[in-house]
């Protein structure tokens, strides 16, 4: 529509908006933007105000040179659009116009990117075009618009201007600037599609860098090494060729062209930053490079002699991703995904493939834990898992798994085998085993092996077959698993070497060990704790020395170690243990064959000899450095060492190898121990004891050499045949373990006490049989009671037994018996405990006794929800019970339990001054070891001590038509002078329709009065508080 009012308003501007103004002159280039996307989203404000606010960018509308000619009037264009007055209806628009505006960076004109309209960016819509004739020009009415939801559409104001002329002069600038803003957005989109930058390795390419994962750091080092932009892209093409095919295509492409013209608008090269004078620069991972744009000789000639050149223009390129992440490797974030890939489990057996299905989790964790030794290669556990798996261990490195080589130096995984767990997962049993990923700087090709990163994961491995314990399915304990083959053997090592006759092992094994009591269980109540399921109170009453005296804790002990109950003393509680120094005999002919040694005593730890090698096991695991330096407190403790020496550091560097080396150096004070012990359990080497006693034969010492030259791997090696527990099988030879017993060294440099300690370590397959399962478990022991057995059957039994005796094996053994110089309080003399091979022979002559074999073993299972899931083999006992619905002797002994229970302290504990403390010493160490005259021993300590009388009248008084006896030893405790001298007061309930002479007697003969009942006590005889005393080194509790 020609309008005559709007052409008036038009004619006095018609220079402004034919012309372009003359700051357009100076040629500008954008830097790195996203382009002109304009992309709105609805914030609250009106939806039109948008679009107004787009509308009012455009400064000119200009006729497109490429649909109109550069050199055509406005006849010409007329004709063109026009027929007559009317648009052609060919004619769209948006093809022959083009908008431009102000860019607000640069303030330089820059023509509108193409409309796009399926976005939701705002568009343009061009309504209608007309012309006037009288003054020339064309009149564009055009609007924005935007979709703002899929029923909404906000559009702004409608807007007249007039269409500008094309003239290269005026508007050629506008459009070099766009040109350069399209191949910066080409390239940043490009870019922002690159993977995390994995060199391209191609065997068909050998110039290409070595395959691997580049982080930003690596890449601008490589660039900036660089002389010039020609060896930025050689070193460019071996890191990042799609780079330089890019910018190849870029100088080349459309964009760079200058239109009608097969001529580069810039000559684009890699540059240096002004303010680093790098190639690349990196900030927060992010890597920018720097490409410098010059107008080539032909877009110069285009723009004309009156074209102000401002200087060559810097574009900034990103390498980053569309989310603004570095394309190169985020170290951080690819550490945090790494791990070991998932298990994918073998399911045939073959040669070299096992099905774990089929395999016993307990022996597998135990073979895991054997492999705690830090000196044992990775790789061991590896070769443990691997059989178990379709496809070997190896890290996943997620999307880098095809890029980078599973034999990739600079990263590992270390296994943290001591603190494995078996984890009982609603049933099924799952091995949990910490590793420990490791990234080196190795790992980027460098030279230098400092660690990046680390991460502490768990494997868990399962799927385990959940096997029956043989003994036990064949009967109706249940269907209980036992805690491993390992732990099993041990277990049942008790004795640890048998050598029983056949008649008598085959009786065992059909009706139980005999363990028969002069006082023994009433049958009706022992049915009465079985009904009730009170078993730990039977247990109690078949381990008192005054009736049956069965070891219990021989196996509970192991059962403990599983679960974690063990009570386990520190370095200062050892510290305060007694030390005793004696000798053993182990040939009473040949005195010159006893053996110095030296034992820490404790009322408190160590009781039983797996406790001291729970201790042991858990020590076994720890670093070797550590491991010497407590040793080298235990030499101390021993009193190998004096009590002033210090290890001077000399174990505090990370030179684990070297611990025998250094070891080597330090020499005992005390060079005559040849073993050491831990509560005198060396009295029992050669059964329990031989778990907790430690000493080095000469044989071993000899074939291990000199230490000092010797690395710990060396000696470890050297051991490893020494092992005497294997799975099925054992290797203990008695007389093999005697004969090394007695070629024991003594002990001269710390180097022999930690060998000692690792040969023993050896023997027992790094102490697996104590090993905890775990920390959360409770156990229990149960009874279930078996066949009984006839008076005739076991009198025919007996028979069998004592008519093969073997006397060749008793000549071998009597002379190596061991003469025991201090009893410990489990041997004490007083009490009356029967020795299984001649209780058969001694108590079936009551016609009140009734025999039973009774089953027992321990449930082992988790505390937290009290289900049980273990259980250790059965054991059975054969035990002779009374018929009498009132037992005597049972009663008697309830009484006097219930006495001696509830006791006043200060019945047991006395204090005396000096001069009676010293005489009841001098007493008690004139008479140590000498207990045939009992009378004289009670007496003579009653005259010094003579509130004895009060302990003995609480008894009287209370048992007053019994015939008591008195009885008191000193104890083995005593044996170094300490400020506390302790007695065993032995309490006995005489028959007094015997011989009562026997009372008095301290002979062991047949006239002797029955003991009804027995009871032993501590009595402890300290200084007064006002005497000197002197309590270091002491054990009170």
């Amino acid at each position: 529509m020609n309008s005559s009012s709007f052409a008036a308003r038009i004619k006095k501007n018609k220079r402004k908006v034919l012309i372009l103004s003359s700051f357009l002159t100076g040629l500008a280039f954008v830097g790195i933007t996203a382009g002109i996307s304009f992309t709105f989203k609805y914030n609250g404000k009106h939806p039109r105000e948008e679009v107004q606010q787009f509308v009012k960018k455009v400064k000119y509308v200009a006729f497109n040179p490429e649909k109109i000619s550069e050199n055509s009037d406005f006849l010409a264009i007329k004709s063109l659009l026009f027929d007559g007055n009317t648009l052609k209806n060919t004619i769209k628009l948006d093809e022959y116009l083009i908008p431009y505006y102000f860019s607000e960076d640069s303030k330089q004109l820059v023509k509108f990117a193409q409309q796009n309209q399926k976005t939701s960016s705002p568009v343009f819509d061009f309504v209608d075009l007309n012309f006037d004739d009288l003054n020339q020009n064309f009149i564009i009415k055009f609007r924005a618009r935007q979709q703002i939801t899929d029923q909404k559409i906000a559009y702004s104001d409608f807007v007249l201007s007039p269409v500008s002329f094309y003239d290269s002069r005026k508007f050629l600038k506008a459009d070099f600037n766009f040109a350069l803003q399209k191949i910066t957005e080409k390239i940043e989109e490009a870019v922002s599609n690159f993977n995390t930058i994995v060199s391209n390795f191609s065997e068909e390419n050998s110039d290409l860098a070595k395959n691997h994962l580049y982080r930003a750091l690596d890449f601008a080092a490589k660039i900036n090494s660089s002389q010039n932009s020609s060896q930025v892209e050689e070193n460019l093409a071996q890191i990042f060729p799609n780079f330089t095919d890019l910018i190849s295509s870029i100088r080349n492409s459309k964009e760079n062209l200058i239109p009608n013209k097969n001529e580069r608008i810039f000559d684009i090269n890699f540059a240096k930053d002004a303010a680093t004078n790098q190639f690349v620069s990196v900030q927060n991972n992010i890597a920018t490079m720097f490409l410098q744009a010059n107008l080539t000789k032909s877009a110069l000639d285009q723009l004309g002699d009156n074209f102000e050149i401002n200087g060559n223009k810097i574009i900034n390129i990103n390498l980053e991703s569309k989310d603004k992440k570095s394309i190169f490797l985020d170290v951080n974030e690819f550490f945090a995904n790494l791990k070991l890939k998932p298990l994918v489990y073998n399911t045939q057996e073959k040669e070299t493939k096992l099905v774990i299905s089929k395999q016993n989790p307990f022996d597998f964790f135990a073979k895991i834990k054997s492999q705690s030794n830090p000196f044992l290669k990775n790789s061991t556990i590896k070769d443990l898992i691997n059989p178990l798996l379709a496809e070997n261990l190896s890290l996943d490195f997620g999307n880098f798994n095809k890029s980078i080589p599973s034999d990739k130096q600079g990263i590992d995984f270390i296994f943290d085998t001591p603190n494995t767990k078996l984890v009982n997962d609603n049933g099924k049993y799952v091995v949990e085993l910490p590793y420990k990923i490791v990234l080196y700087e190795s790992f980027f090709d460098n030279n230098s092996n400092e660690i990046i990163n680390q991460k502490d994961l768990i494997l868990r491995i399962e799927g385990f077959g959940l096997p029956i314990n043989s003994n036990i399915a064949s009967s109706a304990f249940g269907n209980f698993l036992i805690p491993g083959t390992q732990k099993g053997i041990i277990y049942q090592q008790e004795p640890l070497f048998d050598n029983k006759s056949a008649n008598l092992s085959q009786f065992i094994s059909t009706f139980g060990e005999p363990v028969f009591a002069k006082v023994p269980l009433n049958k009706e109540e022992l049915d009465n704790l079985i009904l009730k399921r009170d078993y730990k109170a039977l247990a109690d009453k078949l381990s008192l020395p005054s009736s049956y005296n069965y070891n219990f804790d021989n196996f509970e002990a192991k059962v403990r170690s599983w679960s974690g109950q063990t009570l386990i003393p520190n370095l200062d509680d050892i510290s305060r243990f007694k030390n005793l120094q004696t000798t053993t005999s182990i040939n009473s002919s040949n005195s010159s064959q006893n053996l110095a040694v030296s034992s820490l005593v404790s009322n408190t730890f160590f009781q039983n000899p797996s406790d001291v090698a729970t201790f042991f096991a858990d020590y076994i695991q720890q670093e070797p450095n550590k491991i010497a330096k407590t040793f080298f407190e235990l030499a101390k403790y021993f009193g190998l060492l004096d009590q002033n020496r210090s290890s001077l550091q000399i174990f505090d560097d990370d030179l684990q190898e070297d611990i025998f080396k250094k070891a080597e150096k330090i020499n005992l004070n005390n060079k005559n121990i040849q073993v050491l012990s831990f509560n005198n359990h060396f009295e029992d080497v050669f059964n329990q004891g031989f778990f907790s006693t430690l000493f080095l034969p000469q044989s071993i010492k000899t074939k291990i050499g000199d230490l000092k030259d010797k690395s710990a791997s060396e000696v470890l090696a050297a051991l490893k045949d020494q092992e005497i527990f294997k799975e099925s099988k054992t290797n203990f030879d008695l007389n093999q373990i005697k004969e090394n017993y007695k070629q024991s060294v003594k002990f001269s440099t710390l180097a022999d006490v930690l060998l000692a300690f690792y040969l023993k370590s050896a023997q027992l397959s790094n102490f697996l049989a104590w090993e905890k399962i775990d920390s959360n478990l409770n156990y229990e022991i149960v009874f279930q009671k078996g066949n009984e057995i006839s008076k005739q059957t076991l009198d025919q039994e007996i028979k069998k037994i004592t008519e093969q005796p073997k006397p060749e094996q008793q000549s071998q053994e009597q002379p190596e018996q061991s003469e025991q110089p201090e009893q410990s309080q489990q041997t004490q003399p007083s009490q009356l405990s029967e020795q299984p091979a001649e209780a058969p022979q001694n108590l079936t002559n009551s016609k009140n006794y009734e025999y039973l074999t009774l089953n027992f073993y321990y449930n082992i299972g988790d505390e937290r929800t009290n289900k049980f899931s273990l259980q250790t083999p059965v054991r059975k006992i054969l035990i002779n019970l009374s018929t009498e619905k009132i037992d005597p002797k049972v009663s008697n002994q309830e009484k006097l339990n219930s006495l001696a229970d509830s006791i006043p302290s200060a019945l047991l504990n006395f204090e005396v001054n000096d001069e009676t403390f010293t005489k009841i010493s001098q007493l008690q160490t004139s008479t140590t070891g000498q207990q045939n005259d009992q009378t004289s021993q009670t007496s003579s300590l009653e005259t010094h001590l003579t509130n004895l009388k009060n302990t003995k009248d609480y008894f009287s008084k209370s048992l007053d038509s019994a015939q008591l006896k008195f009885d008191i030893f000193p104890s083995f405790e005593n044996s170094i002078k300490t400020d506390t001298i302790n007695f065993l007061l032995t309490v006995s309930i005489l028959d007094s329709s015997k011989n009562s002479q026997a009372q008095n007697s301290g002979q062991n003969n047949t006239n002797q009065a029955e003991v009804l009942a027995l009871r032993s006590l501590k009595i402890s005889v300290k200084k007064s508080n006002n005497s000197q005393s002197s309590t270091q080194n002491q054990q009170t509790s």
